[in-house]
């Protein structure tokens, strides 16, 4: 099921946006996941692949509450930076009680919102539906581009011709993922591709190689 994340360290306040999400998003059916804030920047495209996170809401001060005897050494503008390096155009909202913090409002092009907790506390009703549609978008975008590239791996199964601008359209869409799951299950698919992708250029040695016979006779 495709699921809205919810990161933060302080329990009372995930908890809280949890709440909130489930209670305007019944008829939706959208699945929530929460989390203290992973001890690593790494760990994220994992946790997001494997989760299947299709619109991320995260908190400023991620680095206030100890986890595991350690807090974190990053804030939510870092986390924004670092995502936005794997997932372009993956939706993230940030809500927070320093919505006026200079280092996150330099990041409001990098999101889809900066939110002040105490106004989403009384007007989560408006914000929610924000996230399931940009959530939608996202989704529906990751499908289309996942469709693409299997029926580009069909065609060459099944042995038909394919253009150049197929060919290049499958490899921007499988590095994009790449970059963005390298750790997730969608290495399946990305092995399938390359496949694909190197029978392509045997077939094309082939070609050649009968050209320049037929030539020579």
């Amino acid at each position: 099921m495709a699921t809205i994340g919810v990161i933060d360290d302080r329990d009372e306040d995930r908890n809280m946006i949890v709440e909130t999400i489930s209670l305007a998003n019944k008829e939706e059916g959208w699945n929530i996941v929460d989390k203290q804030p992973l001890k690593r920047l790494d760990e994220y495209p994992a946790w997001i692949g494997q989760n299947k996170i299709c619109a991320l809401v995260i908190d400023e001060l991620l680095d206030e509450v100890i986890n595991d005897g350690t807090a974190v050494d990053y804030k939510g503008h870092d986390l924004v930076d670092f995502l936005r390096n794997k997932f372009p155009t993956l939706p993230i909202f940030v809500i927070t009680a320093h919505a006026g913090d200079p280092s996150l409002q330099e990041r409001f092009k990098d999101v889809e919102g900066i939110v002040d907790r105490r106004e989403y506390g009384r007007m989560y009703n408006n914000y929610v539906p924000r996230f399931i549609r940009a959530a939608q978008q996202y989704l529906k975008i990751f499908r289309e581009e996942l469709n693409q590239l299997s029926i580009f791996a069909q065609k060459v199964a099944t042995g038909e011709a394919t253009s150049v601008e197929e060919q290049e359209l499958a490899q921007a869409i499988q590095t994009k993922l790449d970059i963005a799951y390298s750790t997730s299950s969608l290495s399946g698919i990305s092995t399938w591709v390359n496949e694909a992708t190197l029978l392509i250029d045997k077939i094309e040695i082939l070609r050649k190689e009968i050209q320049q016979k037929l030539e020579k006779e």
